[in-house]
């Protein structure tokens, strides 16, 4: 995160992790929400020390994780916008990461050269100041156990104090992007130079390398062994614009830009960047990842009264470049408001969560409910938002509203406008289906299986008129492999009908596959919205809502390079 190049602002900041059907044909990562908090935020404060009690100076220490103090999580762990803060020991070994979060505990990775990572357990800085233990790097590990090299910027400077995760490996003729066991967070010295202990057997590790001021790279896949590896951290690129209402400045209004395309594993990924405009409502980013596409959006502050932007589209070029986005006009936002209420019963359950998200902003709002299930959020953009319902033993009852299902938990409203009195149903789990949700280890079916279940239904739109040609896809539920050699499409009075189908519970994939995404330079972006409905077996009623609005391109911003 660009940390050193964007104004902080005091807002708690959530990306959830995001397990959407099939990975939703996108990789939605989890999302972004501002939830104010209403007391003073903590500082965390500790010390680092080494084996035998002496301070280190120097060491990095970062929030890896963090959860609720009370309550449940109902955001991924790793996703909080504190997770993005980090902190560097003074002489004395003492630290301070000022204004987190009161509401949360955090976990700390603390890193230094030429000792070993430390993760530690949950810290509540309003009662705990640690003191934290960093142990020599051991000094008889074989070389076939190590990755070490140099990290340096495109001009051949080296770069201090860069944060090096392992994010892919080869083992034993396996590779994958992403998590790596027994590859431990390290830093770089004042040289440049990092060295990795690798506890596990690997032939080949990636590195994601981010440092303060540069754009973060990953780099190719790298031989552990002698051979000292050199890692280039890019520039990036600059965007920059201003914000007004009614042609008069904004000064102290929070904007982010985020990645579009989230589902590379092979690119760097920084999650949503956030600032606040300056007195002349300005704004600026540097080093953002080049050769990428961006949104720009605000990010929705639980009763927050400010303006809004609409989403925006933008394109970055070449390290090194700048992107001028001129003036963005701000708004008053829209509003959503209702009830939930419960299919068959005038009582609500305990615990009701309901939260908005957003695509492509990385945006997620918490939306508070009432003791009698009203809600109500206001001053939203106007784009399209899933209205994601979490309550356990419970669904969305879709037989009671004409929204479109992106899961059995989750609808999809377009708010042009205000929407007012939204009823939203929920229905209890039978016993089938919950037994369906606590499954961990059911037995996956191969791609090619058959069987004797029969499916038919009907698509319609929101106002009941049929949708034809429209594609639909049965998978297993709930982690099961997509049977794509029996995908079809709606006929032309919106029907459809699967025969031969594997003799368990399934879903039905729905989307309209003619719109492929929109083109934002020269890359296609997402604009499916596809929809998930969970199947009883050999059900003959099946009634499915689509709604063509959810996927209205956002405005593309047209670019000005310096």
């Amino acid at each position: 995160m660009n940390k050193l190049n964007s104004q902080r602002i005091d807002l708690n900041i959530v990306f959830p992790l995001f397990d959407g059907p099939n990975m939703r044909f996108i990789i939605l990562a989890s999302m972004l929400s501002i939830i104010p908090s209403l007391v003073v935020a903590d500082d965390l404060r500790g010390t680092i020390i080494d084996g035998s009690g002496k301070p280190i100076g120097g060491a990095r220490i970062d929030i890896s994780t963090a959860a609720p103090k009370s309550g449940p999580a109902i955001f991924c762990p790793s996703c909080y916008l504190d997770c993005a803060k980090s902190a560097v020991s003074g002489e004395q070994g003492s630290f301070e990461i000022r204004d987190v979060s009161p509401d949360l505990q955090f976990r700390l990775v603390v890193t230094a050269v030429d000792k070993i990572t430390v993760a530690t357990s949950l810290i509540d800085p309003s009662i705990e100041t640690p003191e934290i233990t960093l142990q020599d790097f051991p000094a008889d590990v074989s070389s076939d156990h190590l990755v070490h090299g140099v990290v340096r910027s495109e001009l051949g400077v080296p770069v201090s104090g860069a944060l090096i995760d392992a994010w892919g490996a080869t083992s034993n003729g396996r590779r994958w992007r992403g998590r790596v066991d027994g590859a431990a967070t390290v830093v770089s010295d004042d040289q440049g130079r990092f060295r990795m202990l690798l506890t596990e057997d690997y032939e080949e590790i990636d590195l994601q390398v981010t440092a303060d001021g540069y754009a973060g790279v990953i780099s190719e896949p790298l031989n552990p062994g002698d051979e000292s590896h050199a890692i280039v951290l890019p520039s990036g690129a600059v965007v920059k614009g201003k914000v007004v209402q009614d042609g008069r400045p904004l000064p102290g209004e929070p904007i982010a830009v985020v990645q579009v395309n989230r589902g590379r594993l092979k690119k760097i990924f920084l999650k949503a960047i956030l600032t606040t405009t300056d007195q002349d409502g300005s704004f600026e980013f540097t080093a953002l990842p080049a050769d990428d596409q961006y949104a720009v959006f605000t990010p929705v502050e639980v009763g927050s009264k400010g303006p809004v932007i609409p989403t925006g589209l933008f394109a970055l070029k070449e390290d090194g470049s700048t992107l001028d986005l001129g003036v963005l006009e701000a708004a008053k936002g829209v509003t959503i408001s209702g009830a939930i209420k419960v299919s068959g019963q005038s009582a609500l359950p305990d615990a009701i969560a309901i939260t908005l998200d957003r695509m492509p902003a990385w945006d997620l709002i918490e939306v508070p409910v009432d003791d009698d299930g009203r809600f109500e959020m206001t001053n939203l953009p106007p784009e399209t938002y899933e209205v994601r319902l979490k309550v356990k033993g419970f669904a969305l009852d879709h037989e009671k509203m004409n929204y479109q299902l992106i899961d059995s938990t989750t609808i999809a409203v377009r708010l042009d406008k205000s929407i007012e009195d939204i009823d939203v149903w929920m229905r209890p789990l039978d016993a089938d289906e919950t037994a369906l949700d606590q499954q961990s280890s059911a037995e996956r079916l191969s791609r090619d299986a058959t069987g004797n279940q029969k499916l038919s239904g009907i698509v319609v739109d929101v106002h009941g008129q049929p949708v034809p040609n429209l594609k639909l896809t049965p998978k297993q539920s709930v982690w099961g492999p997509v049977f794509n050699r029996f995908s079809k499409r709606t006929k032309s009075d919106g029907s459809f009908s699967f025969e031969g189908l594997p003799d368990v519970p399934l879903e039905l994939f729905f989307y309209n596959d003619n719109v492929r995404g929109y083109p934002l330079g020269d890359q296609l972006v997402s604009a499916l919205y596809p929809g998930l409905f969970r199947c009883k077996l050999n059900q003959s009623d099946i009634r499915i809502v689509y709604d063509s609005q959810l996927a209205i391109k956002p405005n593309e911003i047209a670019d000005t390079d310096e």
